[in-house]
């Protein structure tokens, strides 16, 4: 029952937090940032499901485990606290903490879903997914891994922790509740946690189970989360009253992961299903009809690549405004003033010279300031300021000592880009800060926060696939009217991708960056390669029909260049 229950939990949180395709964040400490606020609800869970599995552990262990909250006194004595019993549930605190730790840095909430590569001319797409029985079983033995290495971490970390810092302020907080529950001494010190081998057995054993059902549940819901959208071997949209139009307003969805299953089920349809797929040719009652708002929103995501291209270049200087040339104009003649001038003279008259010492001070006071008031051009106090530390510079220090303070912003300027470069360069401590050429691609030819990796191949796959079946199966020949369209659309996306790859500047911290970097990042590598994929079907298709879908023969050569990859060769070189 503890277990469903732990197991239900978490299940029910993934659902709630999950993010279909990897963070795509320009570094890992952003990545950290972003989900903040998932991660301190992530650690409360884990919290309360390790408080939750150590209280039953204890309930269920027998007496001689000596995991109660008191050790019983013989004849007269009196129960003590016992000890054993707060550095069990302890250990349990620092195996979640550990554990949340490790979800951060693996990234547990992102639910992988395959990237369909098919080779041109086939037909029809094989399931390549992997059972999520045979996907658990595979990953049994990394999980048994896993989970002793984390208890491992918890008992070691913890007991240093306990011990250190801890042992006195936790014993005193437990004492302070519990003797008023039980009938403890007055005064009381920490027992220990005799007998230590049963100690560290026991705990060991407890916190691997628990870390296991942690990972198995994660384990279980990723597996069963990324199969294909079917239901009885159908689409799963198959048993709605409208199929067509529940599958637009999931590829139109404002969830991601509701979008990325639906340009699946689209992919599944364009491939597997033909009855289903003439249904898009065919339904022309809709307004627009099927094919249109399909061919639209799957031409939305393959241009969302040129517009992320397009946003991360360098906005054009601004430039200089246009000098404007006085016109000379006739001299307005002004006015002589019609009024007498003010006077300038004291407006109190002359006092009576001052008898007393304190009529004397005030008198000296009062001429000062009448002196400061009348003056025409009044001393300015920061530029005296600056004239006294200039002659105090002059007169007081050396020369080569005076040129040092002067320089000393870029100095400390110069030191302290020294000590970040240095920083960041240190491979444990700053990998978390650096902004790598891959994550920076991946953001902007696959899209952010989240990579949309899946959705652009299945949008790109899915439409030529389309386009390429509408030769037989299209009986109104809307397709062919934007087969042109279709293609400058690839066209354009591809270009903008391979030149970003060539093109762009790594970031400063990217401080291990090689060119080689430039063609080895994976996911915009899978983009690139759908794009090309699906510009190769459709030029095969339509290539002896070019002229008379629009496609002029620069534009075949142009694509054709692209597809084959020489224009890529051709600017790297």
């Amino acid at each position: 029952m503890v277990r469903h229950m732990i197991s239900g939990i978490r299940i029910l949180k993934r659902t709630d937090k999950s993010l279909v395709g990897t963070r795509t964040t320009l570094s890992p400490f952003q990545s950290f940032l972003q989900s903040i606020s998932f991660n301190i609800m992530w650690l409360g869970l884990y919290f309360f499901s390790a408080w939750l599995f150590s209280e039953i552990s204890i309930w269920s262990a027998p007496d001689d485990a000596k995991l109660g909250w008191v050790l019983h006194g013989i004849a007269a004595d009196k129960d003590k606290l016992n000890e054993r019993a707060i550095f069990f549930r302890f250990i349990f605190m620092i195996l979640a903490t550990v554990q949340a730790v490790w979800h951060i840095y693996d990234d547990c909430d992102k639910i992988l879903l395959p990237v369909h590569k098919v080779t041109t001319g086939e037909k029809e797409e094989v399931s390549s997914i992997e059972s999520p029985r045979s996907q658990i079983r595979r990953r049994a033995p990394e999980m048994c891994v896993s989970s002793a290495s984390k208890a491992g971490i918890s008992f070691g970390v913890g007991i240093t922790i306990y011990i250190v810092f801890l042992r006195h302020v936790l014993w005193d907080f437990t004492f302070g509740w519990t003797r008023y529950v039980f009938t403890l001494r007055q005064f009381s010190y920490p027992t220990g946690l005799h007998p230590f081998i049963d100690m560290i057995l026991r705990i060991l054993f407890s916190t691997f189970l628990l870390s296991l059902l942690w990972d198995f549940s994660n384990a279980v819901f990723s597996a069963y989360i990324a199969q294909e959208p079917l239901k009885k071997g159908q689409p799963i949209t198959a048993d709605s009253k409208d199929p067509n139009g529940s599958l637009i307003r999931g590829l139109d969805h404002r969830l991601k992961s509701a979008k990325s299953f639906a340009f699946w089920e689209l992919w599944i349809i364009a491939s597997r299903f033909q009855d289903r797929r003439k249904t898009i040719y065919s339904d022309i009652d809709r307004q627009p009809s099927t094919w249109t708002q399909i061919s639209t929103l799957c031409l939305r995501e393959i241009q969302g690549i040129s517009d992320r291209v397009a946003a991360t270049n360098d906005a054009p200087s601004p430039s200089k405004p246009p000098e404007v040339t006085p016109v000379e104009s006739d001299p307005v003649p002004v006015k002589q003033p019609v009024v007498q001038p003010l006077k300038s003279d004291p407006i109190t008259a002359q006092t009576p010279p001052p008898k007393t010492r304190s009529e004397r001070v005030g008198r000296l006071v009062g001429s000062f300031a009448k002196q400061h008031g009348f003056s025409p051009s009044p001393p300015r106090p920061f530029q005296e300021a600056q004239k006294a530390i200039g002659l105090v510079e002059r007169t007081l220090l050396p020369a080569a000592r005076v040129q040092d303070i002067h320089d000393m912003p870029e100095t400390i300027r110069t030191r302290t880009s020294g000590l970040v470069t240095g920083f960041v360069k240190n491979r444990f401590l700053g990998w978390p800060f650096r902004q790598t050429f891959a994550r920076k691609a991946v953001a902007v030819i696959c899209g952010a926060p989240a990579a949309r990796t899946s959705i652009v191949v299945d949008a790109t796959r899915s439409l030529a696939r389309l386009c390429v079946e509408s030769l037989r199966e299209d009986p109104y020949g809307n397709v062919a009217k934007d087969i042109k369209g279709i293609v400058a659309a690839m066209v354009t996306a591809l270009k903008d991708a391979q030149g970003f790859l060539v093109k762009s500047k790594p970031h400063w911290s990217d401080l291990y960056f090689t060119e080689s970097e430039r063609t080895n990042v994976e996911e915009a590598n899978e983009v690139i390669d759908a794009l090309k994929g699906g510009l190769q079907e459709i030029l095969g298709a339509f290539a002896e029909y070019a002229s008379g879908v629009g496609l002029s023969q620069k534009e075949l050569t142009e694509a054709k260049t692209l597809v084959s990859g020489k224009e890529m060769k051709e600017k790297r070189g």
